[in-house]
């Protein structure tokens, strides 16, 4: 598997890579009881969160510090702000994005010193998450206007296809909960709000 950590470039930042991993590290697998790390479906759930956590809240304000600071230097230098475009100019990444979390999660077995010891069995462990995950059920909701001529879907992340708010049930969770969670998260909507 090529990850970010063994194909870095020179682009990134290995003590801010480093830091990064740490605190999801911290957060997400140190202190899993360990009835859990004997658990591949639970260890990948962890993963997953974390690797969500990863993206969404580190990498991407890493990402903004940086076009902040690109503004910042430019107007020192006179210039107005500029517009980062995806093209030429655009502001390169200060920490690797991983695709899916499968790279994300060989990463972090590199480097956490408790998945470590099982960096070989982790093919294994991450079918056997593979499995699990999709025996589990998906809950949703239906969400249409007064007049019930409009529907509203949400976006597959990094994707391009549409489908109705929903996703997993978490441990100990009702379809009922879980169809409202995974609704609100996905569209800001509380299903189970009085209005």
């Amino acid at each position: 598997l090529n990850t970010p950590r063994t194909t870095m470039s020179s682009q990134y930042d290995d003590q801010a890579y480093e830091e990064a991993m740490d605190d999801v590290h911290t957060r997400f697998i140190l202190n899993l009881p360990d009835e859990e790390l004997q658990s591949a479906p639970r260890i990948f759930f962890q993963l997953e969160q974390a690797w969500w956590f990863y993206d969404d809240f580190i990498c991407d304000s890493a990402a903004a510090a940086a076009v902040a600071a690109a503004d910042a230097a430019a107007l020192e230098e006179g210039g107005k702000k500029k517009k980062h475009r995806k093209k030429k100019h655009q502001i390169e990444e200060p920490l690797p994005r991983f695709k899916h979390v499968k790279p994300f999660s060989f990463a972090m077995f590199k480097f956490s010193p408790l998945l470590q010891p099982m960096l070989p069995e982790f093919e294994n462990m991450y079918e056997e998450f593979n499995r699990y995950k999709r025996s589990i059920s998906t809950y949703g909701t239906i969400l249409l206007n007064k007049d019930a001529t409009k529907v509203v879907l949400c976006r597959v992340y990094k994707g391009k296809a549409w489908t109705l708010p929903g996703g997993k049930v978490n441990q100990n969770e009702s379809g009922k909960i879980a169809s409202a969670r995974e609704t609100y998260e996905e569209t800001g909507f509380d299903p189970q709000a009085e209005l």
